[in-house]
């Protein structure tokens, strides 16, 4: 009796403004509420159909940006050194993009998930977000940044990040006027911590990378 229709636009403002949801996302959420409820009716577990009415959020087209190599490369050659915390926060990023990571996943690195074979450095970690595992070969500059945070990455939120990454890829000259969604803003006001795993698959996909190689993190 409390699946109401004040519940749906309850829960779909919680999940926008608590959970970082957009409308794919939320309609995920409402699509198995949707389905919990009809299977409970019909084992004649209630009688309430007020669920049936809870919109559809259909979604759209994608247009989230990227970095280009180009500008990850600026992103490199940044000198941050005299602000170790905002350095910090763009070596984070750059491990994020070197792994193909989430957040989440770049936050949980450990010494342990680093291996050698064959002379060669691997990564293997568990995602967080589907549990799903990957192997893949680490270069360099990922174990640089990882040796000098003795592999601790979890220093700040991801909110925090983000506010810092804005800052950063400003102070990098990530400058052009892009659009994104219904937003028209400097590219570096819409770079989060996410964008890092977006750019690093859609500069890979343009390398001729194979998208099932990419998206399940096979060496």
């Amino acid at each position: 009796k409390d699946i109401t229709p004040e519940f749906e636009r309850d829960f779909s403002r919680f999940l926008r403004e608590h959970a970082n949801c957009r409308l794919p996302g939320i309609g995920k959420h409402m699509k198995h509420l949707k389905r919990v409820m009809a299977i409970a009716k019909e084992q004649k577990l209630h009688h309430n159909e007020s669920f049936r009415g809870f919109r559809a959020y259909k979604s759209t087209k994608s247009n989230k940006i990227y970095l280009t190599k180009e500008e990850m490369e600026r992103l490199e050659s940044l000198d941050l050194s005299s602000q170790p915390s905002v350095e910090a926060e763009l070596d984070r990023f750059l491990l994020a993009y070197y792994f193909v990571q989430r957040f989440s996943d770049v936050t949980q690195l450990k010494r342990e998930n680093i291996f050698i074979r064959d002379g060669q450095s691997f990564l293997q970690y568990k995602s967080v977000k589907t549990g799903q595992e990957a192997i893949l070969p680490t270069s360099q500059k990922a174990l640089d940044i990882l040796e000098k945070y003795n592999y601790r990455m979890d220093f700040s939120t991801n909110q925090q990040a983000n506010r810092e990454l804005k800052k950063i890829c400003a102070l990098a000259g990530i400058n052009e006027v892009v659009t994104e969604g219904e937003r028209t803003l400097p590219k570096s006001q819409l770079v989060t911590t996410h964008t890092a795993r977006r750019s690093a698959a859609t500069n890979l996909y343009l390398q001729g990378a194979s998208l099932t190689r990419i998206i399940h993190g096979r060496a």
